[in-house]
C-alpha cells in the first residue's frame, strides 16, 4: 500500500510539474518572440495569423517537448486503454453532452467574472471575448484545428501513457484538473473542467483520440466559430441559441436514459486520499499556483 501510494504521489507531482513547465513557456515563448517580430517585422508581427501562431502553434511547438520530457519521468509508459468503436448515435450524444455543458458551465463562468467584476469595482476582461475578435479564417485556424490536435495529443493521449497505469478514475480526474489549469483565467475553468472530464472519459472508454478530437472540434466551432458569426448575425445567434439549449435538455435526458455513456464501467477504485494526496505535491501545487496567477493578472490588468 505504502509503495502504491509513493508511486502515486510521483506520478501526479512529475505530472504538476510538467504542466508548470508548459505554463511558464506558454507565457514566455510568445512573448519573446512576439518582441524579435516587433524589433525586426512590426507590420508581420500585427497581422493576425502571425498573433494565431504565436499563441499557438508556437506555444505547442517551444512547450510541449520540455514538458514531455519532465512527463515521462512520472511512472513507467501505462498500455493504450482497450480499443472499441463509438456508433454514430453513441458519437452525436457525446456531441450533444460536450455543446450542453460547454453552455452550462460557460454561465457558470460568466457568472463568476462578473462577481469578481462587481467586486472590483470595474469590468473583468473575458479572454474568449478576444478570441473572438480574429477574423474568421484566422479563428477557425487556432480554434478548431490547431487546439483540438494539440491539446487533445497531450491531455488525453499522452497523459494517458504516463498516468493511465494510476487507474482510469485518476486519470480522467487528472486530464480534467490540467486542461482546466491549462486556461488560466475564470471564465474557462469550469466549462473546461466539465470538458475535460467528457474528453477523458470518452478516451479512456474507447481507446481511440479520433474520438475526443472529433468532440473538441465541433465544441470549438460551436463556441468559437459559430458564435463569432451569430455576434452580428440574428438567423445565426438563433440557432446557436435553440442549439445550447437543445444539447442541455438532450444532456439531461441522456443522463438517466443512458447512464453509461458517464460512467467507465467496472474498475478498481482510485487510491485513498487521491485527490488530497495529489494536492499536496509540489508539482501540482505549483502548476495551481501559476494557473491562479495568470487568472489574477487577468483580473488586475486586462
Amino acid at each position: 500500500m505504502q509503495e502504491n501510494n509513493t508511486q502515486f504521489r510521483r506520478a501526479m507531482n512529475r505530472t504538476g510539474l510538467a504542466l508548470a513547465l508548459m505554463l511558464v513557456l506558454w507565457q514566455v515563448v510568445p512573448t519573446v518572440l512576439g518582441a524579435l517580430l516587433n524589433l525586426f517585422a512590426p507590420e508581420l508581427a500585427q497581422a493576425q495569423l502571425t498573433q494565431a501562431l504565436l499563441t499557438t502553434a508556437a506555444c505547442y511547438l517551444f512547450a510541449v517537448p520540455p514538458a514531455w520530457l519532465v512527463l515521462r519521468t512520472a511512472s513507467a509508459p501505462a498500455k493504450p486503454p482497450e480499443k472499441r468503436d463509438l456508433t454514430a448515435g453513441e458519437f452525436v450524444a457525446y456531441v450533444a453532452i460536450c455543446v450542453g455543458a460547454m453552455f452550462v458551465f460557460n454561465l457558470v463562468g460568466n457568472g463568476l467574472n462578473a462577481l469578481v467584476s462587481l467586486l472590483k469595482g470595474s469590468e473583468s476582461a473575458n479572454l474568449v471575448n478576444t478570441v473572438l475578435d480574429f477574423d474568421l479564417p484566422v479563428l477557425a485556424l487556432m480554434v478548431s484545428v490547431f487546439a483540438p490536435i494539440a491539446e487533445e495529443f497531450i491531455f488525453r493521449g499522452l497523459l494517458w501513457r504516463y498516468v493511465g497505469g494510476q487507474g482510469k478514475r485518476v486519470y480522467v480526474a487528472a486530464s480534467a484538473v490540467l486542461f482546466m489549469l491549462l486556461h488560466g483565467n475564470i471564465v474557462q475553468y469550469p466549462y473546461t473542467f466539465a470538458l475535460g472530464l467528457i474528453f477523458a472519459l470518452v478516451y479512456a472508454k474507447t481507446g481511440r483520440l479520433v474520438y475526443p478530437i472529433a468532440l473538441h472540434m465541433a465544441v470549438n466551432t460551436i463556441g468559437g466559430v459559430v458564435a463569432s458569426v451569430a455576434i452580428n448575425n440574428f438567423a445565426a445567434a438563433a440557432v446557436l441559441g435553440w442549439t445550447y439549449i437543445g444539447c442541455t435538455i438532450a444532456t439531461v435526458v441522456l443522463y438517466f436514459r443512458r447512464r453509461d455513456l458517464f460512467t467507465l464501467g467496472e474498475e478498481h477504485k482510485a487510491p485513498e486520499h487521491a485527490v488530497r494526496n495529489a494536492a499536496r505535491t509540489p508539482g501540482m501545487a505549483l502548476a495551481a499556483a501559476l494557473s491562479l496567477a495568470m487568472a489574477a493578472f487577468v483580473i488586475i490588468f486586462v
